[in-house]
């Protein structure tokens, strides 16, 4: 694409960075759409034919044309684009392909060449609000890092890994290193951009014109904590500028942000699970149910965005549910604390039982992955291949946790082949699908949030419903075995500030 950014309406497409705003604010888009946004655009006003788009979207992929389809859809929707008389952007030419008729402004390469792709940012600020329920995480992780160097926090979406990672470089700002530096990978589609950036950062001699050099370590004795947040979709190009930092500078930590191992040498990894919970079934008060992180930060929220800022006893069970139904997962919990207003508290639980709940906003500015929790979920899903998809989309019509046997055996229909055991392995890794230990046994399964996302997904349509077979015998083996429900430890909290209304 000759033009780095494209207007076309209200909206900027910056190819380089991969961002759609509408009106200077991002708009939440998984990457398939975004791809197959870039290619019509750079193709426009010809019509691109089905073929084509298929191996530009989904590069050395056999899909289905339906996954087409369904993208399309995405991005007409985001787009505005109903078809019906209003704003017009993708049209479908019978028998021939897709088009992009609304008239382009392309800025050319010039007006972006100072862009990097992946720009660090100054040192993480000291003025962050406490980070709640994760107190001893950051203390765990500080030693780890003193110890080792280089740790890997590693979590599903929207869990607070960031958060988390910039609670560690406040700390260690205080007391281990003289200077912080965050590196948001998120946007990068470059990874050879990423050791320039590093380069930059440690500050090469003057006069040097090479961008791959990095100083001597005779001439770097600062201590410098190097956060590379959002590693999963550039793992191998991380994984090899860490070696070459670490092996140069003794003063350098690492410490990234992923949602599966880097498996670098010398990498220390941290599980960051969700928040936790109140248990269920239980009667909760607003004294015991703010015991929890869970509901310590959907409270918060929820006073945040201007409603009562006081849980009260009638609420108690309702919010401990929310959070449960949520997993605990901190940006889960913040977008619907924002939906209070609207619905009340008993409105928001009832909004849980459909998909709408997904597509939620929340607070501008955040990154297109974080705008909605359904866009989080998309970040990771989109990274899988097509085995681990069927894979995943398998194990959630299952519904709630099995051995690993049962799981590889009961996820498919009759006549299907067992789950592999490395596809299970590579789904744990990328913290799509949780296992939990229950005496000597471990259970493996899907929160309910990853659960919500895949079956309003085409792939969950195609599947279908179980057969009455598959069915009867995920009923026999429900019946035979009791099986825990994924479910946070119920650890309290710290002392809090917020309080319960009586």
């Amino acid at each position: 694409m000759n033009a780095v950014v494209s207007q076309f309406g209200p909206f900027r497409l910056d190819g380089r960075q991969r961002v759609l705003a509408k009106n200077g604010s991002p708009v939440a888009l998984g990457s398939r759409a975004l791809d197959l946004l870039i290619a019509l655009i750079e193709s426009a006003p010809r019509i691109v034919g089905k073929r084509e788009l298929l191996a530009r979207v989904w590069p050395s992929m056999v899909v289905e044309e339906g996954n087409l389809r369904f993208q399309v859809g995405v991005l007409r929707r985001a787009l505005g684009d109903d078809g019906q008389g209003g704003c017009r952007y993708i049209v479908n030419v019978a028998g021939r392909g897709y088009c992009f008729v609304a008239p382009v402004a392309r800025v050319g390469e010039q007006a972006a060449a100072n862009e990097s792709g992946c720009a660090p940012s100054p040192p993480p600020p000291l003025n962050l609000v406490d980070i709640l329920g994760r107190e001893q995480t950051l203390t765990r992780i500080e030693s780890m890092l003193r110890r080792q160097r280089f740790v890997s926090i590693v979590g599903a979406g929207g869990v607070g890994k960031t958060a988390v990672a910039v609670g560690v470089a406040r700390a260690l700002l205080t007391q281990s290193v003289d200077d912080a530096r965050l590196i948001d990978l998120s946007r990068t589609t470059s990874p050879s951009l990423l050791a320039e950036t590093i380069a930059a950062i440690v500050q090469p001699p003057p006069g040097d014109s090479s961008a791959m050099h990095l100083p001597s370590a005779r001439t770097y004795d600062r201590r410098m904590l190097l956060i590379l947040d959002n590693c999963e979709h550039v793992i191998e190009a991380v994984a090899a500028a860490i070696q070459n930092v670490l092996r140069k500078y003794p003063g350098m930590y690492v410490l990234t942000t992923s949602r599966e191992p880097l498996k670098a040498q010398g990498e220390q990894v941290y599980r960051l699970g969700p928040l936790g919970c109140p248990p269920e079934p239980n009667e909760l008060t607003a004294a015991t149910a703010l015991e929890f992180p869970a509901v310590q930060l959907f409270v918060r929220s929820v006073a945040a965005s201007g409603h009562c800022a006081e849980l009260s006893d009638a609420d108690a069970c309702t919010v401990g549910e929310i959070c449960r139904r949520l997993d605990g997962i901190p940006l889960a919990l913040e977008l619907a604390a924002g939906r209070v207003a609207a619905y009340g508290m008993k409105g928001v639980l009832a909004q849980l039982d459909g998909p709408h709940w997904l597509d939620w906003g929340g607070r501008r500015p955040a990154p297109a992955r974080q705008l909605t929790f359904g866009a989080s979920l998309e970040w990771s899903y989109e990274l899988l291949s097509e085995s681990e998809r069927t894979a995943l989309h398998r194990l959630a019509r299952m519904g709630g946790t099995l051995p690993m046997e049962s799981s590889r055996r009961l996820s498919g229909e009759a006549g299907e082949p067992a789950l592999r055991l490395e596809t299970l392995a590579s789904l744990i890794d990328k913290s799509l699908v949780a296992a939990q230990a229950s005496g000597s046994t471990r259970y493996y399964g899907l929160l309910d949030t990853t659960r919500a996302f895949l079956n309003r997904s085409p792939e969950a349509y195609r599947l279908g419903p179980m057969t009455a077979p598959t069915e009867s015998a995920h009923a026999a083996h429900r019946a035979s075995e009791p099986r825990p429900r994924f479910a946070n430890r119920p650890m309290p909290a710290a002392p809090t500030q917020l309080h319960a209304r009586v």
